[in-house]
């Protein structure tokens, strides 16, 4: 009995490993946050009203894409990814760090052969590993986790090339304090070899 289940276990995993495909990419990701609200931030003072802080920089990572049914796919992966604002008038910078799991979603279908389109959504986690302005950590009042959607589209080319294009939208506010509400959106536009 413990062979035949060691035998159905192994042909799972062999099955499971056929339809899977890994993607390790790279790109560039441009994020915005969004603010409201009063705050005294390190090294810049206080900023208040409504506005929004441009980040521009590049990610890493690699997913895991495992064929559910027909085209349908799920894809959990983990991206690393850094990014830097530069204030108006001044050297100074502010600077984050991120991991990102993302578990997306695909429907892959071929447009003609050597070519197939996968548009994509589901939920990321994000965790920001590090963030300063100038020398200066955040206050501790700004939250490091995000939870968000994200969605986009990708194009595969030979079965060997994957060049994506996405949308992420951060849900969480990303600081603690009464009226003050920071959300951080973006795309990101990437390059990845499929094994």
């Amino acid at each position: 009995m413990k062979k035949l289940f060691l035998t159905l276990a192994l042909v799972a995993v062999a099955a499971t490993t056929a339809m899977a495909q890994i993607s390790v990419g790279a790109g560039y990701v441009s994020s915005t946050m969004k603010k409201d609200g009063s705050v005294t931030l390190p090294v810049v003072g206080t900023v208040s009203g409504s506005e929004n802080d441009s980040f521009g920089g590049f990610y890493v990572g690699a997913n895991y894409n495992l064929n559910v049914t027909g085209g349908l796919n799920v894809a959990p992966g983990l991206y690393f990814s850094n990014v830097s604002h530069k204030y108006k008038n001044s050297d100074t910078k502010w600077k984050e760090s991120y991991l990102t799991v993302p578990v997306f979603f695909n429907y892959s279908f071929a447009v003609m052969d050597g070519l197939s389109i996968a548009p994509y959504a589901g939920p990321y986690a994000q965790f920001c590993v590090s963030s300063k302005i100038g020398d200066n950590d955040m206050s501790d009042n700004y939250k490091k986790f995000d939870i968000g959607l994200g969605f986009g589209l990708a194009l595969d080319i030979v079965d060997m090339i994957r060049v994506s294009v996405g949308y992420d939208l951060g849900l969480i506010n990303r600081y603690d304090a009464d009226n003050v509400t920071w959300k951080r959106s973006g795309v990101n536009f990437g390059v990845a070899y499929l094994f």
